[in-house]
């Protein structure tokens, strides 16, 4: 298979815009891998951007909403990741103000309450480490992990 030229690739990254929420950095990793100039990668970017293709808002929505609902992620971990991406902060804070904080609690002592089988074996206070380790790992604030964990062990102790 002949390698694709300048048009040929950016058709192929319309296709993928078209089929999955894209950021500019997404794009231009994609693009960098297979050699193309930063001119190059630039103008597609700035195509893409007038044909509404990437819209930093839409996919800081989309993929907050993702992975806060299907990952279980907290807003710690989304606000990172979308940082990583050079996603704006206003974009950011928007999207993550959109979700319910109320299905976040529930992640939070889902994730708790399943490693508790552990509880016993480990002992209190290193299990008490391990989750909250984990649970900072998902993108939880330490003082939410801290009470949920102490909340749960308030609730099994009685």
């Amino acid at each position: 298979m002949k390698p694709l030229n300048e048009e040929e690739y950016y058709l192929k990254l319309v296709d993928w815009c078209n089929k999955a929420e894209l950021c500019a950095s997404d794009i231009a990793t994609k693009a960098g891998r297979k050699g193309f100039p930063k001119q190059t990668i630039e103008a597609w970017l700035e195509r893409l951007r007038k044909s509404n293709l990437i819209n930093h808002q839409r996919y800081a929505e989309c993929f907050s909403h993702d992975h806060y609902v299907l990952k279980k992620w907290g807003l710690h971990k989304i606000k990172f990741s979308l940082k990583s991406k050079r996603i704006e902060e206003h974009f950011i804070v928007d999207a993550l103000e959109k979700l319910d904080p109320e299905l976040g609690n529930d992640h939070l002592k889902t994730l708790i309450a399943r490693d508790a089988s552990r509880l016993d074996r480990l002992g209190e206070e290193k299990w008490k480490a391990s989750i909250v380790r984990k649970c900072l790992a998902k993108g939880y604030s330490l003082d939410r992990s801290l009470k949920e964990v102490s909340a749960f062990l308030m609730r099994r102790g009685e």
